[in-house]
């Protein structure tokens, strides 16, 4: 599901749960079951997230019966943002394979701008939405990355052949959990979730004092594609490249044009177009 602070496609020929990995945070699927890098002890192995079937974690449910294709979702793109912006301190697009610094995922960044409120109530800060109409595919209340700890979720928007359209929801606050399962009063949705377009999926923890780090990751997934979020509309676009700035916003000082995806390749477009500077 989530990334570590810089997702990319895992190297291993044929991950399994169990089997040994060398980025934690990365994801993959294989054969329909999705699989995270985690760390436990010393080691970093595949963990399991979402069973084949749509099912994930505790419960889970099935996912991407009934949804739209990819061309319909291209066609009523979504004028919801994934997160509120009004308090970020920037934002930035998927920067891909052929841009300067490379990210698989686009970032909405909250750094040096708390606190928000009290540690007790988590509907204080940033509100994470559902972008479209969909499926809860799976659910994280707590991810190791490493030097800090994250939580997040899948949401399954539509069907693309046999793979499902799934939008990956990182939500990082930067730092280790305050205490365990804090992160869980920050998720609003369970496994197997539906969802409408603009409900309030979860709330971004932004640490008190926070100067660097705290940041959403969201990208879309079309089977095990890992691609630009190439759903919103010319306007939601530009209110997010009107928050283009440091980190990954700028390029040699410059803010980066209006796009979803900068500079990706044919596989980081999910519309099937190739490579393109500006994806939108």
């Amino acid at each position: 599901m989530v990334v570590a602070s810089a997702a990319q496609t895992a190297a291993a020929p044929s991950p399994k749960a169990g089997g040994t990995c060398t980025q934690v945070g990365l994801h993959v699927r294989v054969n329909g079951t999705e699989l995270v890098c985690v760390k436990k002890g010393k080691k970093r192995i595949w963990r399991v997230v979402q069973q084949a079937g749509g099912t994930s974690g505790s419960g889970g449910g099935s996912a991407g019966t009934g949804l739209p294709d990819l061309a319909t979702l291209t066609a009523h793109r979504s004028d919801v943002l994934p997160i509120d912006i009004a308090n970020a301190s920037s934002v930035a697009p998927f920067l891909g394979v052929r841009s300067q610094m490379p990210h698989k995922g686009m970032h909405v960044n909250f750094q040096g701008v708390g606190p928000f409120a009290t540690a007790l109530d988590p509907t204080a800060y940033p509100a994470v939405r559902a972008v479209a109409d969909g499926v809860v595919s799976s659910v994280e209340p707590l991810r190791q990355m490493g030097s800090h700890q994250a939580y997040g979720f899948n949401l399954v928007i539509g069907r693309q052949g046999n793979d499902d359209i799934t939008l990956n929801y990182s939500l990082e606050p930067f730092v280790m959990e305050p205490s365990s399962g804090y992160y869980t009063n920050f998720l609003k949705v369970r496994n197997g979730q539906q969802v409408k377009k603009g409900d309030v999926l979860g709330y971004l923890y932004v640490p008190p004092g926070q100067t660097s780090g705290t940041h959403l990751h969201f990208h879309m997934n079309v089977g095990q594609a890992m691609g630009a979020p190439t759903i919103f509309t010319p306007a939601a676009v530009a209110q997010l490249q009107s928050r283009f700035g440091d980190p990954g916003g700028v390029e040699n000082g410059v803010p980066l044009p209006a796009c979803i995806g900068y500079k990706v390749d044919a596989g980081e477009n999910p519309l099937g177009t190739g490579a393109i500077d500006c994806l939108n």
